[in-house]
């Protein structure tokens, strides 16, 4: 039961736990931080478990059950606290905010009885990827730029956290990263985008975690549509 991989499971679920109090002090830098390491940690515990043989079904509950804690209910009180001040007259609409967990949940449990997915795509946006970019939100909500204000208007932000729900429990296929040559040689080019875009916190600061997951999202979404139109091809 307590195996290394199972260990480094349960550190994600304690760094969500943590960040969760961060978030309630609002402490913005302790909250990125840990949901980060939480990320990291979530990462390397499954690469860990395949490298020691020590994949197991506890290790994949576990992991789902952590991932909900981490990366749904952590997003879900972002978007609460940010909802809350953004519809200072109506309270009830920052509840909108935990629909990010309740769909993390469905995704994660989805995950866990289908196991969809190939060894190039997730099925659905990954809980990790919604939670960074929510995350990058959370800092830039602290900012007082033209930016700030277009996105979190309380109705666009409302929009952003509604299809970005639906985008963890969709079926549009979501690129893995992968270090083979093989996935560079094809898909190369999204990490370096990535990594640029990721280098831009110099200047933009954590919202460049938001940047980062638009730009898989989009490329995804690219090639969900180049093989759409090749299949048509074949069909024809």
């Amino acid at each position: 039961m307590f195996t290394i991989p199972n260990i480094l499971t349960a550190l994600n679920l304690f760094f969500g736990c943590c960040a969760l109090v961060s978030l309630h002090r609002g402490q913005v830098e302790a909250t990125i931080f840990l949901i980060l390491t939480a990320a990291l940690v979530d990462f390397f515990d499954g690469f860990i478990a395949r490298k020691l043989n020590q994949a197991s079904a506890l290790g994949v509950q576990l992991d789902s059950l952590s991932d909900v804690v981490s990366f749904g209910v952590v997003p879900a009180f972002i978007c609460f606290q940010i909802l809350n001040i953004g519809f200072p007259h109506q309270g009830y609409m920052a509840y909108v905010g935990f629909l990010v967990a309740i769909m993390a949940a469905f995704r994660l449990a989805r995950y866990n009885v289908e196991s969809k997915g190939t060894d190039l795509f997730f099925t659905g946006l990954p809980v990790p990827a919604n939670a960074l970019f929510f995350l990058g939100l959370y800092a830039l909500n602290l900012q007082k730029n033209e930016l700030q204000s277009m996105v979190m208007q309380p109705y666009i932000f409302t929009s952003i956290l509604l299809l970005f729900s639906f985008l963890m429990i969709s079926q549009i296929k979501i690129l893995k990263i992968h270090f083979s040559k093989i996935w560079l040689r094809q898909y190369g080019y999204l990490l370096v985008l990535e990594l640029i875009a990721l280098g831009s916190w110099i200047w933009i600061g954590p919202v460049a975690l938001s940047v980062v997951i638009l730009i898989h999202i989009l490329v995804s979404i690219y090639y969900n549509i180049i093989q759409n139109e090749n299949k048509i091809h074949e069909n024809l």
